[in-house]
């Protein structure tokens, strides 16, 4: 988990921008024309977990975790180089199909980082940004001192704080937890559940609701204020997020039965200050892209798997 965070001008900016929209403008997004009774099997997802089973039990200790680790590079105006000490990161994954899984962009880009920088009042920790990564290596591990796995990188996608990885070795095959499901079906308070890894202290799982859409006027994601990442293309939840949930799933239920909706990616923060809701990708962004970029239909692969 990484914070989304802008400085107190840019938050004045912010409250301005918001103070003279129109309220209407937060109101874009997925729409329930017709919302599903909750009590029923309809097709839709539910409002409730009155459908629903259980079952979380069979599933919810199953998420491997990524590593990464790599040698950032700065190049400097006069052709030299500044070389900083080896970077690691691991992180929570989703299996989709047996051979690819997806994760968190930030979990895995090591080209954004931080170092400590002694200053007058104490060490505080520096946010660069290397122009290179070297010597990058990408694995997984299914469980506590389990094999490493080696990846390949697939797609990266930093506007939504996505990436895709699949097994580098051809013989190895993992096995999916949960089909894929459909993001845009997702509508204002249906329920949905967090399976994370808060402060990385084992699997919990947590309740909340889809509570916005396209809540940040576009003209501030257009002048960068929150970096590379487009949060207008990101669903907000109710439920705050913490360190250690990064590239967690997101389930929703159709008619009680559960599918992965989204991915874990920031908290919210204006100003230094944590709100009360977090920022997930939607799983029909990160399907869209690696159909467009690569010719990999997710979805499809998925649907084999489950429902072949």
């Amino acid at each position: 988990m990484v914070y989304s965070k802008i400085s107190v001008f840019t938050s004045l900016l912010v409250f301005l921008t918001f103070s003279f929209l129109p309220k209407t403008s937060f109101a874009e997004g997925n729409v329930c024309e017709e919302p599903s009774s909750g009590i029923s099997p309809d097709g839709k997802y539910d409002f409730s977990t009155a459908l629903f089973g259980g079952g979380f039990e069979k599933f919810s200790t199953v998420w491997p975790r990524i590593f990464v680790s790599g040698i950032p590079v700065k190049k400097n105006e006069d052709g030299t180089e500044e070389v900083f000490p080896l970077q690691s990161r691991s992180g929570r994954i989703i299996v989709v199909t047996p051979r690819y899984i997806i994760t968190s962009n930030h979990i895995v880009d090591l080209s954004f980082f931080s170092m400590p920088l002694r200053t007058p009042f104490g060490m505080r920790m520096e946010e660069m940004k290397a122009d290179e990564v070297r010597n990058e290596r990408f694995w997984l591990q299914v469980s506590y001192n389990s094999p490493e796995l080696l990846l390949n990188k697939v797609a990266m996608l930093p506007d939504i704080d996505g990436a895709v990885f699949e097994l580098a070795d051809t013989t190895f095959v993992l096995k999916p937890n949960l089909p894929l499901g459909r993001s845009r079906d997702l509508c204002l308070g249906h329920t949905v559940f967090i399976i994370g890894s808060p402060a990385m202290l084992g699997t919990h799982i947590r309740e909340s609701v889809i509570s916005a859409f396209h809540f940040i006027p576009q003209s501030l994601v257009d002048k960068k204020v929150f970096g590379p990442l487009d949060v207008n293309l990101l669903i907000t939840i109710s439920a705050n997020i913490d360190l250690g949930d990064s590239g967690s799933p997101i389930i929703a239920l159709r008619d009680g039965v559960p599918e992965i909706v989204g991915v874990i990616s920031n908290v919210f923060a204006v100003g230094g200050l944590v709100h009360g809701f977090s920022m997930i990708v939607p799983i029909d962004e990160i399907i869209k892209r690696m159909r467009e970029s690569t010719g990999i239909d997710l979805k499809s692969l998925s649907d084999e798997y489950f429902y072949k």
